[in-house]
Protein backbone atom coordinates (compact mmCIF):
# COMPACT_ATOMS: atom_id res chain seq x y z
CA UNK A 1 0.00 0.00 0.00
CA UNK A 2 1.33 3.40 -1.02
CA UNK A 3 1.85 5.76 1.90
CA UNK A 4 1.49 9.53 1.57
CA UNK A 5 4.28 11.51 3.15
CA UNK A 6 3.17 14.47 5.23
CA UNK A 7 3.58 17.81 3.50
CA UNK A 8 6.28 20.02 4.93
CA UNK A 9 7.64 23.51 4.57
CA UNK A 10 5.88 26.16 2.54
CA UNK A 11 3.81 23.63 0.53
CA UNK A 12 2.46 22.12 3.77
CA UNK A 13 1.50 25.48 5.24
CA UNK A 14 -0.30 26.56 2.06
CA UNK A 15 -2.13 23.25 1.82
CA UNK A 16 -3.26 23.50 5.43
CA UNK A 17 -4.64 26.96 4.86
CA UNK A 18 -6.40 25.82 1.71
CA UNK A 19 -8.12 23.10 3.69
CA UNK A 20 -9.33 25.69 6.28
CA UNK A 21 -10.93 28.51 4.30
CA UNK A 22 -12.40 30.14 7.42
CA UNK A 23 -9.08 30.34 9.22
CA UNK A 24 -7.58 33.21 7.21
CA UNK A 25 -10.41 35.70 7.77
CA UNK A 26 -10.46 34.88 11.48
CA UNK A 27 -6.72 35.41 11.80
CA UNK A 28 -6.86 38.67 9.90
CA UNK A 29 -9.80 39.84 12.02
CA UNK A 30 -7.94 39.02 15.22
CA UNK A 31 -4.94 41.01 14.01
CA UNK A 32 -6.95 44.05 12.83
CA UNK A 33 -9.35 44.37 15.78
CA UNK A 34 -7.64 44.33 19.18
CA UNK A 35 -9.65 43.50 22.28
CA UNK A 36 -11.65 46.44 23.63
CA UNK A 37 -10.62 47.50 27.12
CA UNK A 38 -13.30 47.03 29.77
CA UNK A 39 -13.77 49.86 32.27
CA UNK A 40 -15.96 49.55 35.35
CA UNK A 41 -17.64 52.72 36.65
CA UNK A 42 -18.98 52.69 40.20
CA UNK A 43 -21.11 55.54 41.58
CA UNK A 44 -23.10 56.13 44.74
CA UNK A 45 -25.94 57.69 42.77
CA UNK A 46 -28.04 56.09 40.05
CA UNK A 47 -26.59 56.00 36.54
CA UNK A 48 -28.96 57.91 34.30
CA UNK A 49 -29.09 57.54 30.52
CA UNK A 50 -28.14 61.21 30.17
CA UNK A 51 -24.70 61.68 31.74
CA UNK A 52 -24.29 64.16 34.56
CA UNK A 53 -21.90 67.05 33.78
CA UNK A 54 -19.19 65.20 35.71
CA UNK A 55 -19.60 61.91 33.85
CA UNK A 56 -19.84 63.80 30.56
CA UNK A 57 -16.48 65.41 31.39
CA UNK A 58 -14.98 61.97 32.03
CA UNK A 59 -16.28 60.64 28.71
CA UNK A 60 -14.96 63.74 26.93
CA UNK A 61 -11.55 63.13 28.48
CA UNK A 62 -11.58 59.54 27.21
CA UNK A 63 -12.51 60.64 23.70
CA UNK A 64 -9.69 63.20 23.65
CA UNK A 65 -7.29 60.37 24.43
CA UNK A 66 -8.63 58.22 21.59
CA UNK A 67 -11.14 56.05 23.44
CA UNK A 68 -14.67 55.62 22.15
CA UNK A 69 -17.27 53.46 23.94
CA UNK A 70 -18.41 50.66 21.66
CA UNK A 71 -15.32 50.93 19.49
CA UNK A 72 -12.22 50.34 21.60
CA UNK A 73 -13.58 50.43 25.16
CA UNK A 74 -16.55 48.92 26.95
CA UNK A 75 -18.01 50.81 29.91
CA UNK A 76 -19.73 48.79 32.62
CA UNK A 77 -21.83 51.08 34.86
CA UNK A 78 -23.06 50.35 38.36
CA UNK A 79 -24.96 52.89 40.47
CA UNK A 80 -26.08 52.42 44.07
CA UNK A 81 -29.08 54.76 43.84
CA UNK A 82 -27.92 56.65 46.91
CA UNK A 83 -27.67 53.49 49.05
CA UNK A 84 -24.11 53.24 50.38
CA UNK A 85 -24.71 49.68 51.60
CA UNK A 86 -24.98 48.47 47.97
CA UNK A 87 -21.55 49.68 46.89
CA UNK A 88 -19.65 46.57 47.99
CA UNK A 89 -22.02 44.25 46.12
CA UNK A 90 -21.82 46.38 42.97
CA UNK A 91 -18.03 46.55 43.18
CA UNK A 92 -17.89 42.74 43.32
CA UNK A 93 -20.10 42.56 40.23
CA UNK A 94 -17.62 44.72 38.32
CA UNK A 95 -14.70 42.61 39.53
CA UNK A 96 -16.48 39.46 38.33
CA UNK A 97 -16.77 41.06 34.89
CA UNK A 98 -12.96 41.20 34.86
CA UNK A 99 -12.74 44.90 34.12
CA UNK A 100 -9.28 46.22 33.25
CA UNK A 101 -9.70 49.40 35.30
CA UNK A 102 -12.28 50.29 37.93
CA UNK A 103 -13.33 53.96 38.18
CA UNK A 104 -14.77 54.93 41.58
CA UNK A 105 -16.65 58.23 41.73
CA UNK A 106 -16.17 58.91 45.48
CA UNK A 107 -14.19 57.86 48.55
CA UNK A 108 -16.95 55.43 49.51
CA UNK A 109 -16.94 53.86 46.05
CA UNK A 110 -13.14 53.67 46.20
CA UNK A 111 -13.26 51.84 49.53
CA UNK A 112 -15.81 49.37 48.12
CA UNK A 113 -13.64 48.81 45.05
CA UNK A 114 -10.54 48.16 47.17
CA UNK A 115 -12.53 45.74 49.29
CA UNK A 116 -13.57 43.84 46.18
CA UNK A 117 -10.12 43.59 44.58
CA UNK A 118 -6.51 44.15 45.57
CA UNK A 119 -5.22 43.68 42.01
CA UNK A 120 -7.49 45.54 39.57
CA UNK A 121 -6.26 49.15 39.15
CA UNK A 122 -8.67 51.67 40.68
CA UNK A 123 -9.03 55.34 39.76
CA UNK A 124 -10.97 57.41 42.28
CA UNK A 125 -12.33 60.56 40.64
CA UNK A 126 -13.20 62.61 43.72
CA UNK A 127 -11.91 61.29 47.02
CA UNK A 128 -12.12 63.41 50.15
CA UNK A 129 -8.72 62.58 51.61
CA UNK A 130 -7.65 59.12 50.37
CA UNK A 131 -4.61 59.01 52.66
CA UNK A 132 -6.53 59.95 55.80
CA UNK A 133 -9.25 57.47 54.77
CA UNK A 134 -6.69 54.67 54.47
CA UNK A 135 -7.17 54.18 50.74
CA UNK A 136 -3.57 55.12 49.91
CA UNK A 137 -0.24 55.26 51.71
CA UNK A 138 0.63 58.77 50.54
CA UNK A 139 -0.24 61.23 47.81
CA UNK A 140 3.15 60.94 46.12
CA UNK A 141 3.38 57.12 46.37
CA UNK A 142 -0.11 55.67 46.82
CA UNK A 143 0.99 52.05 47.06
CA UNK A 144 -1.56 49.29 46.52
CA UNK A 145 -3.96 49.37 43.58
CA UNK A 146 -5.69 52.76 43.99
CA UNK A 147 -4.78 56.20 42.67
CA UNK A 148 -6.66 59.19 41.28
CA UNK A 149 -7.82 62.57 42.52
CA UNK A 150 -8.76 64.25 45.78
CA UNK A 151 -11.09 67.24 46.09
CA UNK A 152 -9.74 68.26 49.51
CA UNK A 153 -7.59 71.35 49.90
CA UNK A 154 -6.58 72.48 53.38
CA UNK A 155 -7.35 76.16 52.79
CA UNK A 156 -10.92 75.63 51.51
CA UNK A 157 -12.65 75.99 54.89
CA UNK A 158 -11.04 79.36 55.55
CA UNK A 159 -11.73 80.61 52.01
CA UNK A 160 -15.39 79.67 52.24
CA UNK A 161 -15.74 81.47 55.55
CA UNK A 162 -14.07 84.52 54.05
CA UNK A 163 -16.48 84.36 51.11
CA UNK A 164 -19.43 84.19 53.49
CA UNK A 165 -18.30 87.32 55.34
CA UNK A 166 -17.62 89.12 52.06
CA UNK A 167 -21.14 88.45 50.75
CA UNK A 168 -22.77 88.81 54.17
CA UNK A 169 -20.59 91.26 56.12
CA UNK A 170 -23.14 91.50 58.97
CA UNK A 171 -23.26 87.72 59.53
CA UNK A 172 -22.28 86.82 63.08
CA UNK A 173 -24.14 83.53 63.70
CA UNK A 174 -24.16 80.63 61.25
CA UNK A 175 -25.41 77.05 61.24
CA UNK A 176 -22.78 74.66 59.94
CA UNK A 177 -24.21 71.40 58.52
CA UNK A 178 -21.97 68.40 57.97
CA UNK A 179 -21.98 64.59 57.85
CA UNK A 180 -21.10 63.52 61.39
CA UNK A 181 -20.50 59.94 60.20
CA UNK A 182 -17.67 60.95 57.88
CA UNK A 183 -14.20 61.43 59.42
CA UNK A 184 -13.02 63.62 56.55
CA UNK A 185 -16.03 65.92 56.92
CA UNK A 186 -15.24 66.11 60.64
CA UNK A 187 -11.74 67.38 59.82
CA UNK A 188 -13.15 69.97 57.43
CA UNK A 189 -15.66 71.00 60.08
CA UNK A 190 -12.81 71.55 62.56
CA UNK A 191 -10.96 73.72 60.05
CA UNK A 192 -14.09 75.74 59.31
CA UNK A 193 -14.66 76.30 63.03
CA UNK A 194 -11.08 77.48 63.42
CA UNK A 195 -11.51 79.91 60.53
CA UNK A 196 -14.79 81.16 61.99
CA UNK A 197 -13.13 81.93 65.33
CA UNK A 198 -10.56 84.04 63.54
CA UNK A 199 -13.39 85.97 61.86
CA UNK A 200 -15.34 86.27 65.17
CA UNK A 201 -18.26 84.28 63.85
CA UNK A 202 -20.36 82.15 66.19
CA UNK A 203 -21.00 78.71 64.75
CA UNK A 204 -23.68 76.16 65.61
CA UNK A 205 -22.39 72.81 64.22
CA UNK A 206 -25.22 70.53 63.08
CA UNK A 207 -23.85 67.02 62.55
CA UNK A 208 -26.20 64.86 60.50
CA UNK A 209 -26.10 61.36 61.95
CA UNK A 210 -28.24 58.50 60.71
CA UNK A 211 -31.12 59.57 58.48
CA UNK A 212 -32.64 62.51 56.67
CA UNK A 213 -35.06 62.74 59.62
CA UNK A 214 -32.15 63.92 61.82
CA UNK A 215 -31.50 66.69 59.36
CA UNK A 216 -35.19 67.56 59.09
CA UNK A 217 -35.39 68.12 62.86
CA UNK A 218 -32.42 70.48 62.72
CA UNK A 219 -33.81 72.35 59.74
CA UNK A 220 -37.22 72.70 61.40
CA UNK A 221 -35.50 74.73 64.12
CA UNK A 222 -34.02 77.26 61.67
CA UNK A 223 -36.95 79.70 61.67
CA UNK A 224 -36.80 79.80 65.47
CA UNK A 225 -33.02 80.07 65.85
CA UNK A 226 -32.60 82.43 62.87
CA UNK A 227 -28.89 82.06 62.01
CA UNK A 228 -27.53 84.69 59.62
CA UNK A 229 -26.46 81.99 57.18
CA UNK A 230 -26.17 78.24 56.62
CA UNK A 231 -22.78 76.80 55.74
CA UNK A 232 -22.76 73.25 54.29
CA UNK A 233 -19.74 70.93 54.18
CA UNK A 234 -20.38 68.65 51.22
CA UNK A 235 -19.55 64.97 50.89
CA UNK A 236 -21.29 62.20 48.97
CA UNK A 237 -24.09 61.96 51.52
CA UNK A 238 -24.67 65.72 51.69
CA UNK A 239 -24.89 65.82 47.90
CA UNK A 240 -28.04 63.71 48.13
CA UNK A 241 -29.57 66.00 50.75
CA UNK A 242 -29.02 69.27 48.87
CA UNK A 243 -32.66 69.79 47.87
CA UNK A 244 -33.90 69.30 51.45
CA UNK A 245 -31.32 71.73 52.84
CA UNK A 246 -31.73 74.40 50.16
CA UNK A 247 -35.53 74.31 50.28
CA UNK A 248 -35.48 74.69 54.07
CA UNK A 249 -33.06 77.61 53.81
CA UNK A 250 -35.18 79.35 51.18
CA UNK A 251 -38.40 78.80 53.14
CA UNK A 252 -36.76 80.31 56.23
CA UNK A 253 -35.23 83.09 54.06
CA UNK A 254 -31.72 82.23 55.23
CA UNK A 255 -28.84 82.38 52.73
CA UNK A 256 -26.95 79.13 52.19
CA UNK A 257 -23.32 78.78 51.13
CA UNK A 258 -21.97 75.32 50.29
CA UNK A 259 -18.99 73.38 49.03
CA UNK A 260 -20.41 72.26 45.68
CA UNK A 261 -22.00 74.05 42.74
CA UNK A 262 -24.92 71.59 42.76
CA UNK A 263 -26.25 73.39 45.83
CA UNK A 264 -26.26 76.72 43.97
CA UNK A 265 -28.02 75.12 41.02
CA UNK A 266 -30.64 73.93 43.53
CA UNK A 267 -31.08 77.46 44.91
CA UNK A 268 -28.28 78.11 47.41
CA UNK A 269 -26.72 81.58 47.35
CA UNK A 270 -23.10 80.68 46.53
CA UNK A 271 -20.47 77.96 46.47
CA UNK A 272 -16.70 77.85 46.38
CA UNK A 273 -15.30 74.45 45.53
CA UNK A 274 -12.97 72.48 43.31
CA UNK A 275 -14.22 72.15 39.75
CA UNK A 276 -15.55 68.59 39.96
CA UNK A 277 -15.97 68.40 36.20
CA UNK A 278 -12.25 69.09 35.82
CA UNK A 279 -11.47 66.28 38.27
CA UNK A 280 -13.61 63.78 36.35
CA UNK A 281 -12.01 64.95 33.09
CA UNK A 282 -8.56 64.39 34.58
CA UNK A 283 -9.57 60.88 35.71
CA UNK A 284 -9.55 59.84 32.03
CA UNK A 285 -5.79 60.51 31.98
CA UNK A 286 -5.31 58.02 34.80
CA UNK A 287 -7.39 55.41 32.99
CA UNK A 288 -5.28 55.89 29.88
CA UNK A 289 -2.01 55.50 31.79
CA UNK A 290 -3.20 52.35 33.51
CA UNK A 291 -4.46 50.77 30.30
CA UNK A 292 -1.05 51.43 28.80
CA UNK A 293 0.70 49.52 31.57
CA UNK A 294 1.40 52.05 34.33
CA UNK A 295 1.05 50.83 37.92
CA UNK A 296 -1.37 52.67 40.22
CA UNK A 297 1.20 52.76 43.02
CA UNK A 298 3.48 54.79 40.73
CA UNK A 299 0.87 57.44 39.80
CA UNK A 300 0.68 60.23 42.41
CA UNK A 301 -2.74 61.23 43.69
CA UNK A 302 -3.49 64.78 42.57
CA UNK A 303 -5.15 67.48 44.63
CA UNK A 304 -7.41 70.08 43.01
CA UNK A 305 -5.77 72.92 41.12
CA UNK A 306 -8.91 74.53 39.65
CA UNK A 307 -11.57 76.06 41.87
CA UNK A 308 -14.81 77.77 40.95
CA UNK A 309 -16.98 80.41 42.56
CA UNK A 310 -20.66 80.17 41.60
CA UNK A 311 -23.29 82.72 42.65
CA UNK A 312 -27.06 82.47 42.29
CA UNK A 313 -28.25 86.03 41.53
CA UNK A 314 -31.89 84.88 41.49
CA UNK A 315 -31.62 83.64 45.06
CA UNK A 316 -29.85 86.84 46.13
CA UNK A 317 -32.69 88.91 44.69
CA UNK A 318 -35.35 86.72 46.32
CA UNK A 319 -33.64 87.12 49.73
CA UNK A 320 -33.00 90.83 49.28
CA UNK A 321 -29.22 90.39 49.33
CA UNK A 322 -26.91 92.62 47.32
CA UNK A 323 -23.89 90.57 46.32
CA UNK A 324 -20.81 92.84 46.18
CA UNK A 325 -19.62 93.66 42.68
CA UNK A 326 -16.14 92.37 43.52
CA UNK A 327 -17.61 88.92 44.21
CA UNK A 328 -19.64 88.93 41.00
CA UNK A 329 -16.56 89.92 39.00
CA UNK A 330 -14.59 87.03 40.47
CA UNK A 331 -17.38 84.50 39.97
CA UNK A 332 -16.82 81.77 37.41
CA UNK A 333 -20.57 81.61 36.89
CA UNK A 334 -23.51 83.76 37.93
CA UNK A 335 -26.92 82.09 37.71
CA UNK A 336 -29.46 84.73 36.69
Amino acid sequence: MKRHRPLSGRRGALSALALSPLLVPRLLLAQSKPRAARIGYLHIQSIESKPTPERAAFLAGLRELGYEPGRNIVLEYRGAGGDLSRLSELARELVELRVDVLVAASSEAGAAAKGASSTIPIVVTTAGDPVFAGLAQSYARPGGNLTGLSFVSTELGAKRMELLTEILPKARRIALIWNARDAISRRECDRALQAARGLRIEVNPIGVEETAADLARALDALPRERPDAIFVIVDARMVRLRKIIVDAALNARIPCIAGWRGYVEAGALASYAPDFRALFHRAAYYVDRLLKGAKPQDLPIEQPSKFELVVNARTAAALGITVPGAVLLRADEVIR
